[in-house]
């Protein structure tokens, strides 16, 4: 919602049909500082993804996001839109990054993909929530209906567990266990945990550094597919 709010009242505050004015060029940073945002937002949790666990972040992630929307629904000028703005793509950063490593670790293999479709599915969604809002609603009504999903969010993921890869990488075998059965439905979940086990003990002994990106070969071309560079 925060990358199609742009769409629908960035005009509204460039033509002054609001409780205060902006220029064009306030107008485009204000479009672009969520990316800049995002940035930080995705370098900060790698660092500290591994340490805090990706269910403390996720939930950790809707205050930015309610700090963000409030900030836009009672800015009195463009400094707390454009702080509110960037919250908004620090939050995104924040959950571009633990979302996607939160479903890949709880998902079955068979459903894996079918999840991971979700998080891009769910930004198109709200671009087109946003710009039929924007149609019919002020921009401060809208900001304030944008702090019901982080709120939602806020109360009801702390009940989620975490993921069992985590507790693995942190050498709490029960509650990988209890995490597994919670998510598998089943009490026999010994395969599956030898499996991760093993996974997370092959990662362990095979740490590599940021350097390797760039200095071995087969991951340096990963990272230009990934990036979108190879032609």
């Amino acid at each position: 919602m925060h990358y199609g709010w742009p769409s629908p009242y960035i005009p509204v505050l460039v033509e002054g049909n609001y409780t205060f004015r902006i220029t064009s060029d306030e107008g485009s940073w204000l479009t672009v500082i969520p990316l800049i945002g995002a940035v930080f937002g995705a370098f900060f949790t790698g660092l500290i993804v591994d340490v805090f666990g990706r269910k403390r972040l996720i939930v950790f992630s809707s205050v930015p996001f309610i700090a963000s929307w409030l900030l836009v629904g009672f800015a009195k000028s463009s400094v707390m839109m454009f702080v509110g703005r960037f919250l908004a793509g620090a939050a995104d950063g924040l959950s571009f990054t633990a979302v996607p490593m939160y479903l890949g670790e709880i998902a079955e293999p068979e459903i894996r993909g079918l999840l991971a479709s979700i998080c891009p599915v769910c930004i198109v969604i709200g671009i087109l929530l946003i710009n039929i809002f924007g149609a019919y609603l002020a921009l401060d009504m809208v900001a304030f209906i944008g702090t019901i999903l982080p709120i939602l969010l806020l109360i009801i993921f702390p009940w989620m567990p975490e993921s069992p890869y985590f507790y693995l990488m942190k050498g709490n075998v029960e509650e990988a266990r209890k995490s597994l059965q919670s998510f598998r439905g089943v009490e026999d979940v010994n395969a599956e945990l030898n499996r991760m086990f093993k996974a997370v003990k092959e990662q362990n002994e095979n740490k590599g550094s940021f350097f390797q990106l760039f200095t071995v070969k087969s991951n340096r071309k990963g990272m230009i597919i990934t990036l979108g560079l190879c032609v």
